[in-house]
């Protein structure tokens, strides 16, 4: 009789059954991810980076030319996005960038119409074939942490030496004026060095691809890196160089940061005047021409009803006529203040009360004065250049407004206006008017606020907001028809109530919910970068406080990294 055969099983099973630890078969292949960016994010810009109001070349004011900052040169070599102070690490290619930027910066920073000034350097211990040396200017908006998730706008190339020319490249010599670099048999060996030297473009051409569309040119966009925003611009200046029998291509990609030269224009007499001699400024009576008012409001200031109070027994309720007014050119810098004015009058005057409602409404602040900026761009900077490249007008135009790849946000920016009795000239003539009141304010603005700009990628603008608050004594509503004269019955006041609210709620007065009108008031206004010469605005009273953000929602951050398909 025979012994049964031991049963085998395949190698590395450990001895079990081979459907016990098998692998499953695959259908069809792994699934393909999109690439992600692993490049060092370059950092957010400062304050001061942005700010290029004083620093414009030969401009000057009072007979004094304002100093230059003096340039500082950055240094970047193969292999690396970051500008680095010290060259003592060895690389046989490297790229010289010199720049007016603050010493605070990390990275070179140009104005529009500045020169993009350098040197690239080669150093080959041994004879190297080299073709070409190029330096070229790219931007490109970015939406996506995906490789492909940016669009590039914005191309210049400045060619440096061509073999194929004939040209001789550039030897440095050492200080006593021997020779540090040569020619090989058509090879370079040693240290070489190009200069260059070109400006920094104002604007970018864009081609539409309509029928009989020609060439239209826009002002180049300033980087835009900003928290919260899921849209960047970026410039970067590239070095190439293609060496060796197979033409191998070698880049130097350094990230810069671009402010464009948008001056503001220049301030009227009266107000240069007041700035000059330090005196305030004239009221809109005095000087009509210096101010540009706001839609006027028709509101109605109701007094609260307590337990035990006997305020305006005899007037529960008055109808006023509120106008803002900002000063004249409604075109602004950065980092400078918005001078503004508010008029109330009380439509319906009682000659026999004093306008009690109207001086606490003043005197309560209960008019405040915001600029809402709005930006606009598309979520995939791909589909978005394909959208513009049929029609450029479409993101200023607001065709695409409903779309989801479309995003359209608008937010507050910089602290409220801060106002005060007035004391200019024509002030007093208000204040003679029993019916009226007035206020004098600026609104302080943000020196790293985006400048205005409409290209067809982006949209950045800005308004002038009104906005009406409650107060503890009183209540304001705005009513609907500014043109009726007669107010509407006035409903009773309601005591808010109190109750305990979490930190994503917020108490809620009744009277919100009874169908009262909102104050939707506003006016188009221009952000610029550089102040324009002769005096400048002066602030009479320190910046309201901004209050912080709220830190407990997670935004989320979108990668950016150089592109590398320049050919």
């Amino acid at each position: 009789m025979s012994r049964p055969r031991p049963q085998t099983y395949p190698p590395g099973t450990n001895g079990t059954h081979p459907t016990q630890n098998a692998r499953p078969a695959f259908t069809h292949p792994p699934p393909e991810y999109a690439t992600l960016s692993v490049s060092t994010l370059p950092e957010y810009p400062s304050a001061e980076e942005l700010d290029i109001s004083n620093e414009v070349a030969g401009r000057t004011y009072g007979g004094a030319s304002r100093p230059r900052r003096p340039r500082r040169t950055f240094v970047f070599k193969l292999g690396s996005t970051n500008a680095s102070s010290s060259s003592s690490a060895q690389s046989w290619l490297s790229m010289r960038l010199m720049s007016n930027a603050p010493v605070s910066a990390q990275r070179p920073r140009y104005i529009g119409g500045e020169d993009v000034e350098g040197s690239v350097i080669l150093n080959f211990e041994k004879p190297q074939t080299v073709s070409s040396v190029s330096v070229m200017v790219r931007g490109r908006v970015v939406t996506s942490s995906v490789a492909d998730g940016s669009h590039v706008f914005l191309e210049h190339v400045h060619s440096l030496w061509r073999h194929d020319r004939g040209e001789s490249p550039p030897s440095v010599t050492v200080s006593d004026g021997a020779p540090t670099a040569e020619i090989v048999k058509g090879k370079l060996r040693g240290k070489f060095e190009w200069p260059f030297s070109f400006p920094f473009p104002k604007d970018f051409p864009y081609f539409g691809k309509r029928k009989g569309s020609g060439e239209t040119l826009f002002t180049t966009p300033q980087t835009l890196m900003e928290r919260g925003v899921n849209a960047t611009i970026i410039y970067e200046v590239i070095v190439k160089v293609i060496s060796g029998l197979f033409r191998n291509k070698h880049k130097i990609i350094a990230n810069v940061l671009y402010v464009p030269s948008l001056i503001s224009p220049e301030l009227p007499i009266l107000r240069c005047e007041a700035y000059r001699t330090g005196l305030y400024l004239c009221s809109p009576l005095e000087d009509p021409d210096g101010w540009a008012a706001l839609k006027p409001l028709n509101i109605r200031i109701s007094a609260r009803r307590t337990e035990g109070s006997s305020n305006y027994t005899k007037i529960e309720a008055i109808t006023a006529t509120c106008t803002v007014y900002v000063a004249k050119p409604t075109t602004y810098t950065r980092g400078t203040l918005i001078p503004c004015y508010i008029v109330c009058q009380n439509t319906n005057p009682d000659p026999n009360q004093p306008n009690h409602l109207l001086r606490t409404f003043a005197g309560q602040e209960c008019v405040s004065l915001r600029l809402k900026r709005r930006l606009v761009y598309f979520r995939d900077a791909r589909q978005g250049a394909s959208v513009v490249a049929r029609d450029p007008t479409a993101v200023s135009s607001g065709k695409y407004a409903g779309l989801d790849d479309m995003c359209d946000e608008t937010k507050k920016v910089g602290p409220s206006a801060v106002w005060w009795s007035p004391r200019g000239a024509g002030s007093g003539e208000y204040a003679a008017r029993a019916n009226v009141v007035t206020l004098e304010g600026e609104m302080h603005l943000d020196g790293d606020l985006l400048p205005s700009c409409d290209v067809p990628f982006l949209l950045v603008s800005y308004t002038v907001s009104v906005d009406l608050s409650q107060s503890q004594e009183l209540l304001v509503e705005c009513i609907q028809d500014a043109s009726n004269g007669s107010p509407s019955p006035p409903s009773s006041p309601v005591t808010p109530t109190s109750r305990r609210t979490s930190r994503f709620t917020r108490s809620v007065d009744l009277r919100d919910k009874q169908g009262l009108s909102k104050c939707d008031v506003s006016l188009p206004v221009t952000i610029v970068t550089v102040k324009a010469s002769g005096p400048h605005p002066i602030g009479y009273m320190p910046r309201a406080v901004v209050q912080k953000p709220d830190r407990s929602e997670v935004q989320e951050v979108e990668y950016i990294a150089p592109l590398t398909h320049w050919n």
